[in-house]
């Protein structure tokens, strides 16, 4: 593990997107999600308006989220703890049937 998030990320992109079945569509996903993330730690101001939450960055550009992106990121979210429960459970099998 790398102390730069950015370095680990494309060290899980290169070495285990495809050990867990992580689709591209799903990597731009959870990049999306940290791009989000790196905004609101750097937001001097967050709001909501009309059922969305508004992230305002310094050079006062906004970033919207409304309750259907949520809903995208929280099905990834589950699709991606489904995929890792798999895999570790394979593993897990694997190593008892090893001893």
């Amino acid at each position: 593990m790398y102390n730069n998030s950015e370095d680990n990320f494309h060290t899980f992109v290169d070495k285990c997107s495809k050990r867990y079945n992580i689709s591209p569509e799903e990597i731009e996903t959870i990049k999306q999600i940290l791009k989000i993330t790196r905004e609101h730690k750097k937001s001097p101001m967050e709001f909501l308006r009309k059922d969305k939450i508004i992230i305002l960055g310094d050079n006062l550009k906004t970033t919207q989220i409304d309750l259907d992106i949520l809903k995208v990121y929280l099905e990834l979210i589950k699709k991606l703890v489904k995929k890792a429960l798999f895999v570790w459970k394979t593993t897990e099998n694997t190593f008892k049937t090893l001893q």
